[in-house]
């Protein structure tokens, strides 16, 4: 309680520096959305005294946190911003970002916090925020920044008498290519599988597909879509994806389609994830360790996936410029040095710095600056648009086609774009 009062009292002064925007005679009801419960740990320790310095300083203002579960919030927040309950601000995935802007349901922050000296937006990681920004448009701050990392088993590259990942890649060594092979060594060694998709499981051939194959193709140059046009099928992503099958079904040495075989047993060389993911080792009988994701002919292409916090527009939201102030608070050097322990951050300062860098238990101080900050500070978001979610149910079923054993890759990735195209010339 002590550190939690001191917190408060800090931000309080810093607070009270800034601009009150609103009157001592109005008052306001600001209504935060996200996807946590609000008696969660990071309320309490983080966006709780956050909440409370910028009332103290505002007495006339409440913020007032509303808990909307993962997988209603889309739909919820669309709902209620065309009702006569929007909320004023909250959290949006980089996924749905593009269609809250292309309808103009999000609040141009740019003048109010590129205009803030003191605020520095200059700070946060250009590539990190480019989800959110048209011109010099700011709609939406990002507060969770987390890049995808390799995650291994040494135990099994040791008994493989391999070199690990963290090893290959101080060689300038860890590539796709090595991947592959690792994977296929680890498999003919031992009795465990080489490799898993992103997560420790089978998604790549499910609800993880996008997160195992953009990191590819990104490496190999290429992506799923590119200037409003499909390039799932273009030739370097032909090649990539043709990798990754023969991994699958010729190298049998990476976990097939319905086999629920999970990295977190310690039956799996190789998969990946964000650091959240760790957690899933803490009872792990065997040794791990991470390292970026594997590079290719592009070179290192770190991709993340983020969320960011964003001012809602809705017909009859009318406090938009203190929800600004807000946001603008929190995502201060300070607000974000606050919520970096759980949070990623897409600020450089609070990024580099050594609150930061030994904020996580289950990574160690020289994985954090070697690992987590360069694919923070470099990543690029999750490929998203306006109607992603049309693109991604549309396209399920030709990226079911890729992964059958006699598969033509090529017209299976043909097949894909003919689906989803269809989605973005409608754009």
């Amino acid at each position: 309680m002590k550190l939690r009062s001191i917190l408060f009292r800090v931000l309080a002064l810093l607070v009270l520096s800034a601009t009150t925007l609103v009157s001592a005679q109005d008052n306001v009801n600001l209504v935060f959305t996200f996807w946590i419960p609000t008696d969660h740990v990071i309320v309490e320790t983080a966006l709780g005294p956050i909440a409370d310095a910028y009332m103290e300083a505002h007495p006339n203002v409440t913020i007032q946190y509303e808990f909307i579960p993962f997988a209603d919030y889309e739909g919820t927040i669309a709902t209620r911003l065309s009702g006569s309950d929007a909320p004023d601000a909250g959290w949006i995935v980089e996924r749905n970002g593009p269609a809250f802007i292309a309808s103009g349901v999000l609040y141009d922050m740019g003048s109010a916090l590129r205009g803030d000296a003191d605020y520095d937006y200059a700070d946060f990681s250009e590539a990190a925020s480019s989800q959110w920004l048209d011109g010099d448009a700011v709609y939406g701050v990002p507060f969770s920044t987390s890049p995808f990392i390799t995650i291994y088993n040494a135990s099994l590259f040791e008994a493989a008498g391999l070199d690990t990942p963290a090893e290959l890649y101080a060689s300038g060594d860890w590539t796709w290519e090595t991947l592959r092979e690792s994977a296929k060594a680890i498999a003919d060694a031992t009795e465990a599988w080489g490799f898993v998709g992103t997560d420790g499981g089978a998604g790549m051939y499910q609800n993880q597909r996008y997160a195992t194959m953009l990191p590819l193709l990104r490496a190999y140059g290429t992506d799923i879509i590119a200037d409003n046009s499909c390039v799932a099928n273009s030739e370097a992503a032909v090649e990539a994806l043709t990798l990754l099958h023969g991994m699958v079904f010729d190298d049998q040495s990476s976990v097939p389609p319905g086999d629920e075989t999970v990295f977190w047993s310690g039956d799996v060389g190789i998969t990946f994830g964000q650091i959240s993911r760790l957690s899933n080792l803490d009872e792990a009988d065997f040794d791990w360790g991470i390292a970026p994701m594997p590079s290719g002919p592009a070179g290192e292409s770190p991709v993340i996936g983020q969320a960011a916090i964003t001012v809602f527009n809705g017909p009859n939201n009318s406090h938009q410029d203190i929800a600004t102030d807000f946001v603008r608070f929190m995502t201060t050097q300070d607000g974000v040095a606050q919520m970096a322990p759980f949070f990623p951050p897409a600020r450089l300062s609070v990024l580099n710095s050594e609150a930061f860098l030994t904020s996580n238990p289950r990574v160690s101080e020289d994985d954090m600056a070697a690992v987590i900050v360069p694919a923070i500070a470099n990543g690029t978001v999750l490929t998203s648009h306006p109607r992603f979610p049309e693109i991604e149910l549309t396209g399920a079923a030709a990226l079911d086609t890729l992964w059958m054993p006699d598969a033509d890759v090529a017209a299976a990735m043909d097949l894909y774009c003919q689906s989803i195209t269809p989605f973005l010339a409608a754009e």
